[in-house]
């Protein structure tokens, strides 16, 4: 048996813990929107991670934005899953449109727009997120859609992205990470 494996005590058994891991299934509407995000808190809650009730809500307020992005911008079911990985909380969100999503150029102060921010909030909120882009096509020739995700530690994001990255490069990144 691997050192790491071993019980602490001669003769203790040795307990198998499975990661901390959540699934919830999204139906098209704005009300499966509200309860899946509800559900995710209630269940990162009830993990007693060591997360802050402010980096809670920040986590909540990314979850809220890819949840409410799929929904709106599918109109089809889709899969959120969260992970505990020991530092972050990991969310994916899959859903059916091929389409990577892209940060808005035009969100000045003069822009009037009720949407479009949404990876503003992410780049805002979480430590990391990136775009998987579609994998594979179903038996009916659709795509299999793209994974949206993000992640979340205790102690929040760490210093913003240097200045010299711009709104065009992270389009084409499919991975962002800020700066440490």
């Amino acid at each position: 048996m691997p050192e790491s494996l071993r019980p602490a005590q001669p003769g203790a058994q040795v307990v198998q813990r499975q990661p901390l891991r959540l699934v919830l299934h999204i139906g098209p509407s704005v009300e499966d929107a509200r309860d899946t995000r509800r559900a995710l808190i209630e269940g990162l809650r009830a993990w007693q991670l060591p997360l802050t009730a402010v980096r809670l809500a920040e986590l909540e307020v990314c979850a809220g934005e890819v949840i409410a992005n799929a929904v709106q911008h599918t109109g089809k079911p889709s899969t959120l899953t969260a992970q505990w990985t020991g530092e972050f909380v990991r969310v994916e969100l899959q859903d059916a449109d091929p389409r990577i999503p892209r940060r808005r150029t035009d969100t000045g102060p003069d822009n009037d727009a009720e949407s479009g921010r949404g990876l503003d909030l992410l780049q805002g909120f979480a430590d990391r997120w990136g775009v998987i882009p579609p994998t594979g096509r179903r038996a009916d020739g659709t795509s299999t859609g793209k994974t949206v995700w993000f992640e979340c530690g205790a102690d929040g994001p760490p210093m913003p992205l240097p200045a010299t990255t711009h709104a065009a490069d992270s389009r084409q990144v499919i991975r962002l990470e800020r700066a440490g």
